[in-house]
């Protein structure tokens, strides 16, 4: 599907001195080997020749120079035995980004991944960037889990467009990535320019722990720990969703007006009005019923099985003095759950977004009060799936994912491509107030879950305008 032209190891600029970032309670749950991939592609009607030769020497630049002031990602996250803490380490003139610049044919397959077609995830994962699963070996300890933050690659479709991927570990949140690539993009759009987003704060002391949950958190993260190392050293993994050839990506374009009937129709059918009610946890409530009763069977005949729904609530700016430019994670799962026989009745939707907020009601009252709990919930659900079902929620339509411009337009097409029974939320690139949504699932249940989407959304009154802010 493509051939390697380039790979190179892009350094930080020079002020970038040696340092160890701890990791804080946030961060636990997420510490290890796990990903997320990202892809923006963006028309390029020029060869690949004047690629190289006037766009590679910006970005590679505007990346070293981004880097600088966001060393972390340049690091390795070391994950020791315990009880010592995970932390990520970077060490100047040793530690760099992969950066790999690929050429895929036909072009003609461009123009398939920016429309809205279902694609074959395996179509999709060619052109991410490899960060592996498995550590680097470690020169601190033989039980350390040494794992590099990020790497790039960068996919030319000739004379039709560029595919500029990153793979990172699951320690950075999707805020903090929104700002790091924004920050490279606007530094490789204009190198002088004295317009750039504001420095992260990567000052781990702003984050506090008033409930004491961090060794309760620390105890699970071991517990994942040593069921990564017998993961790990055992046999190869089996097959996993990006290798899978039975696994499709979906991307739905929600119009504005739509999300407006959608949260109108909810506004006036729950009694009282949920408090938390907008277009994105509507939307939320709408997919996850579409997905539940499309996907997971009869529902009639296992009608106590729960089905969880998780959303990441951001804690920026929430507690304590934690600004929105805190670099690394600040996310609190915020789960709902629902029982198969829920699902059943023509009430389904009402309830789906009655639980998600009440959820997020108490999440808002003290964001605190259930992380032990929650998490918890999702290490098990990692380890042993305990018999769960679990949707989550990822990516915000409040991220300007459609703003990266790196000096040749805004991307066409966004996307997150790694995740099954994940709705991942962007920005519309078509209207101001919509949302897409991209979905990774089973062929089998595509068209099952398009019909049940599809059917809801019909038939939903025009009822008139809420008196809610929209």
């Amino acid at each position: 599907m493509g051939e390697v032209l380039e790979r190179c190891e892009v350094v930080p600029g020079a002020g970038a001195a040696a340092q160890d970032v701890p990791l804080t309670f946030y961060d636990l749950h997420w510490a290890g080997p796990g990903r997320v991939k990202r892809i923006f592609l963006y028309q390029f009607p020029y060869s690949t020749s004047h690629f190289r030769e006037t766009i590679l020497p910006k970005l590679k630049q505007s990346l070293s120079l981004t880097l600088e002031k966001f060393f972390p990602l340049a690091g390795n996250l070391h994950c020791p035995p315990s009880p010592d803490k995970p932390f990520i380490r970077f060490v100047p003139n040793l530690d760099s980004v992969t950066l790999t610049l690929a050429l895929d044919t036909p072009s003609s397959h461009f123009k398939d991944l920016v429309g809205n077609q279902v694609q074959n995830i395996q179509d999709l994962d060619h052109l991410v960037a490899d960060l592996p699963l498995f550590p680097k070996p470690s020169h601190d300890d033989d039980d350390t889990l040494k794992f590099p933050m990020l790497s790039v690659k960068i996919t030319l479709f000739p004379g039709e467009g560029i595919c500029i991927a990153t793979t990172y570990r699951h320690v950075i949140d999707g805020k903090s990535f929104s700002h790091f690539i924004s920050y490279w993009a606007s530094l490789c759009l204009n190198l002088d320019g004295p317009h750039l987003p504001s420095l992260p704060l990567l000052d781990r002391q702003v984050v506090t722990d008033p409930k004491g949950v961090q060794p309760l958190l620390l105890e699970r993260y071991f517990s994942k720990l040593a069921f990564w190392k017998r993961i790990l050293s055992g046999p190869p993994l089996g097959v996993v969703a990006a290798q899978d050839e039975n696994i499709v990506r979906l991307t739905l374009e929600l119009e504005a007006v739509d999300l407006k009937r959608l949260k109108n129709f909810l506004s006036h059918t729950c009694k009282p009005p949920p408090t938390n009610l907008s277009r994105l946890t509507a939307t939320c409530a709408l997919l996850w019923v579409s997905l539940v009763r499309s996907t997971r069977g009869s529902l009639e005949q296992n009608q106590d099985q729960q089905e969880w729904i998780m959303l990441q609530a951001d804690c920026r700016n929430r507690i304590q003095s934690i600004p929105s430019s805190y670099f690394g994670s600040c996310l609190i799962p915020v789960g709902a759950v629902l029982k198969h026989k829920d699902f059943l009745g023509q009430d389904t939707l009402v309830a789906a977004i009655k639980v998600i907020d009440a959820a997020l009601s108490k999440w808002k009252t003290d964001p605190l009060q259930d992380a032990e709990k929650v998490m918890q919930l999702m290490t098990d659900l990692s380890i042993t799936g305990r018999g769960l079902r679990l949707t989550t929620v990822a990516g915000s339509p409040n991220f300007p994912s459609y703003h990266t411009d790196f000096g040749f337009g805004n991307p066409t097409k966004v996307d997150l491509v790694n995740m099954v029974n994940n709705f991942f939320f962007a920005e519309s690139a078509k209207e101001e107030g919509a949302f897409q949504v991209g979905l990774s699932l089973n062929k089998d249940h595509l068209h099952p879950f398009l019909s049940a989407f599809q059917q809801a959304l019909q038939t939903l009154p025009h009822l008139p305008s809420s008196t809610l802010p929209f």
